[in-house]
């Protein structure tokens, strides 16, 4: 069975873009911004939470619903006690795709300094 294929995007922050074209994919440029004016003011600090620890480049104003839902469960996890497992598992779900999870943060390679291949010697 073939994988799911990655997003444009995060082809490109992992520097494997050129190798692995996808045609006709959306690339949304604009940044994810701020909080949407009708959020509780505790959700929105919630969503600026997750902006701020979120690696730069991966949430673009394409990813403002998906946010603010991961901010209102944010808020409603830390207020009650009786949180649901479906409602963590979207939770959790939500922020592994935004790579804000151990296993998921260890798929996004962003570019920088290379690391030195000890065998590139040989």
């Amino acid at each position: 069975m073939p994988g799911i294929p990655k997003p444009q995007r995060l082809k490109v922050i992992q520097g494997t873009f050129r190798k692995h074209r996808a045609k006709n994919e959306p690339n949304p440029t604009e940044a994810l911004g701020d909080p949407p004016v009708h959020l509780d003011p505790h959700v929105a600090q919630c969503w600026r939470e997750i902006a701020d620890i979120c690696a730069d480049r991966v949430l673009t104003y394409a990813d403002r619903i998906a946010v603010e839902l991961a901010a209102g469960l944010l808020f409603e996890f830390r207020i009650n006690d009786g949180f649901s497992v479906m409602k963590l598992n979207m939770l959790i779900t939500l922020l592994g795709k935004f790579g804000m999870t151990p296993s998921d943060r260890g798929k996004i390679n962003l570019p920088g300094k290379p690391t030195k291949n000890k065998f590139s010697a040989l």
